[in-house]
């Protein structure tokens, strides 16, 4: 069987979204191949789309990949045989273990009786809030992200977004943030419901297969009144310092990583301090300014940030919070009084 390498990759990272790094689950780690399908399964996210490689069987999706994407032909022949995968090119061979007997678990996945289209905006809304659920598992149901039927939010303990508009959900349904975030890149369209499981479809950004995406329905408490409240606080308006894009843009280096999802600020009379840290190390600038408000500290989400200071938006302070209205979106993020440095 003579397969396209850049279609066969193509449709393998459509559904690698689904793959566990570690095992948590029987064969969760692997692509596994069906009925000209290839599916991915992981406990929290399943997938499933057509495959040009129409063979049966389970291959560990980490190996699979890093070949196919080594593979100097555009074309590579395989050829199935008893606990293998067998594939060629000119002057080369080799073969990937195959687990023959399909153990994945994907049957636990309901499957929707109906599907009603995306409303627009709701993906943009996904994108706006996914950077402000928590990152660590000490509070799970802070990793996710809150569906209601009017606005859809998140929340980290120190910082909220919410994006008020109309959704598909018919009652308050969380979904881990890590899960959802994977959509907001596939040109999802469609959506429908089961019981356990919120279900995305679309043709896929690599692929003109059908994609389709399953996020499982995390049961907990959320605290979206306690939220409501916090985003009714009365601040005073005020306007962030010029000068800290620049800063945004290198910090961001030790932000934007899954261990931290927001910068540091500090503003005073004289100078602005930003910090960006993350798992892999940190980095702070200092800046002479001249700023006229009151002292503040806060942690922002870093693209946030960026907008705020691409576009000089105002945003509005109180001794406890600062408040960033952009259209449907809030934000919110607590507040401290910086320790003012000496020269």
């Amino acid at each position: 069987m003579e397969v396209e390498r850049d279609k066969l990759i193509n449709e393998l990272r459509t559904v690698e979204v689904g793959v566990a790094p570690k095992k948590t689950v029987e064969q969760s780690d692997c692509f596994v191949f069906r009925k000209g399908e290839v599916m991915t399964y992981n406990d929290e996210v399943a997938c499933h789309t057509d495959c040009s490689l129409s063979i049966t069987g389970a291959i560990h999706a980490e190996t699979m990949l890093r070949m196919l994407m080594k593979w100097p032909e555009k074309t590579i022949t395989f050829k199935r045989a008893a606990g293998q995968l067998k594939f060629k090119g000119k002057g080369r061979r080799g073969h990937f273990k195959t687990e023959d007997k399909i153990t994945l678990p994907i049957q636990d996945v309901e499957t929707p009786k109906k599907w009603q289209e995306i409303p627009k905006g709701f993906i943009d809304a996904i994108t706006q809030v996914s950077g402000c659920y928590k990152r660590s598992a000490e509070s799970p149901h802070l990793c996710c992200i809150n569906f209601t039927p009017k606005w859809i939010e998140a929340c980290d303990g120190a910082q909220a977004g919410r994006c008020v508009m109309a959704t598909p959900f018919k009652s308050p349904t969380l979904l881990k943030g890590s899960a959802v975030k994977q959509i907001t890149a596939l040109y999802m369209t469609h959506i429908g419901f089961t019981d356990n499981w919120v279900h995305f479809k679309a043709a896929g950004i690599w692929s003109e297969a059908e994609l389709v995406i399953s996020c499982h329905v995390y049961i907990d408490e959320y605290p979206s009144d306690d939220l409501t409240a916090i985003f009714k606080t009365k601040a005073s308006p005020a306007t962030l310092p010029a000068g800290l894009k620049e800063m945004v843009d290198r910090l961001t280096v030790f932000a934007d990583t899954d261990a931290s999802q927001w910068l540091e600020v500090e503003v005073t009379a004289d100078y602005v301090k930003v910090t960006g840290q993350g798992s892999q190390g940190s980095q702070t600038e200092r800046k002479k300014i001249k700023y006229e408000g009151k002292p503040v500290g806060f942690r922002i989400n870093p693209q946030l940030l960026r907008e705020l200071t691409d576009k000089n938006d105002k945003c509005s302070i109180s001794d406890k919070v600062i408040k960033v209205q952009k259209g449907a979106f809030e934000y919110i993020t607590s507040v401290w009084v910086p320790i003012v440095e000496e020269e």
